[in-house]
């Protein structure tokens, strides 16, 4: 007989890492076009990022990030959708992304 597990371990599906000097933008919806909420950016993988912002979102909700830096040609645009999000000391919330695409390594490597 199986025993049973003591410690679940990293079960993630992708490398999460502190972000470079990168701006980062979060509006509601896919179409981007709503203010921008995002405050900073606290960690990214190819699936998915995790950020603080100024308004609450809801798990579901449908988000598009946009990632810019001085060695990008253009910004990244990444449609995601809300997986966790909580309040946090500051009146502001720490929000679980998970993109509806991955982004390649290498935009992974160069946000990173």
């Amino acid at each position: 007989m199986e025993q049973p597990r003591t410690g679940i371990g990293n079960r993630r599906a992708a490398i999460r890492r502190k972000p470079k000097s990168i701006q980062v933008r979060c509006r509601r919806g896919w179409m981007g076009v709503g203010p921008d909420i995002a405050l900073t950016l606290r960690s990214i993988s190819e699936t998915g990022a995790l950020l603080l912002v100024t308004d609450a979102l809801k798990p579901a909700e449908e988000v598009e990030l946009e990632f810019d830096a001085s060695f990008f040609p253009k910004p990244l645009r990444v449609r995601a959708n809300v997986v966790r999000a909580k309040i946090v000391p500051g009146n502001v919330y720490c929000v679980g992304v998970k993109f509806q695409q991955r982004i390649s390594y290498a935009d992974f490597n160069r946000l990173t």
